[in-house]
């Protein structure tokens, strides 16, 4: 579940330009971004390292985000 979670978090985020040079994943970015999320990242750790109720939290954000800048 939390493999799954990351993996929807990573490909959101890759497609609002959080990308590299070559197009892969831009991982220092994405842990920035991810540690100054806010309320939903209380402790300000990286990616790998949120809890799996921290991991919802951050891809409904995601996912909210993702399709206001899509609209």
């Amino acid at each position: 579940i939390r493999k799954k979670s990351r993996a929807i978090i990573i490909s959101r985020l890759c497609d609002l330009g959080f990308t590299d040079s070559q197009g892969k994943p831009d991982y220092k970015r994405i842990d920035h971004f991810i540690i100054n999320i806010g309320a939903n990242n209380p402790r300000k750790v990286i990616l790998n390292y949120l809890y799996p109720n921290e991991l919802n939290k951050v891809v409904t954000q995601v996912k909210v985000m993702y399709k206001k800048e899509m609209s």
